[in-house]
């Protein structure tokens, strides 16, 4: 469950990122996220 609320989690992150911030800086930023 808690892996099922991460996805969730990642993907709702992603949508926001990605309407807030250019793509290449939005890949670094991703990048940090899976560290």
């Amino acid at each position: 469950m808690a892996d099922e609320r991460r996805r969730l989690l990642r993907k709702a992150l992603d949508r926001l990122i990605a309407r807030c911030v250019p793509l290449q800086s939005d890949q670094r930023f991703v990048a940090l996220l899976q560290k």
